[in-house]
């Protein structure tokens, strides 16, 4: 009986030090995820910015709109949703401006 009451501390101890490493692997790949999220939100906010024209416009939407339905509302940046409804009115307004024959800004 004494040999069993030795090794159940070693026991839980290396329950203990398996279930750390389980921890911290799952936490590592947490920040994994989460850092892959956060830099395909700020790609998406970068291409909604640096739409020249029209095209690069629709396109920087699309890329956008991926990246929500990727990520659910909760997991993306606030900003994305927010320069997409940007993006959308200032397409919107490029459109009205070519059917008016209004020149300038973007084409």
């Amino acid at each position: 009986a004494a040999h069993g009451a030795e090794s159940l501390p070693l026991a839980v101890s290396a329950c203990s030090a398996a279930d750390a490493g389980f921890h911290q692997d799952e936490a590592r790949e947490t920040s994994r995820r989460k850092r892959r999220e956060h830099a395909a939100a700020m790609g998406a906010l970068q291409a909604l910015g640096s739409a020249a024209d029209a095209g690069a416009l629709r396109s920087s939407i699309a890329e956008a709109e991926e990246h929500v339905r990727n990520y659910p509302r909760g997991r993306t940046l606030p900003s994305v949703q927010e320069e997409l409804q940007v993006a959308r009115l200032r397409l919107q307004t490029l459109g009205a401006d070519k059917a008016a024959g209004v020149g300038g800004g973007l084409a």
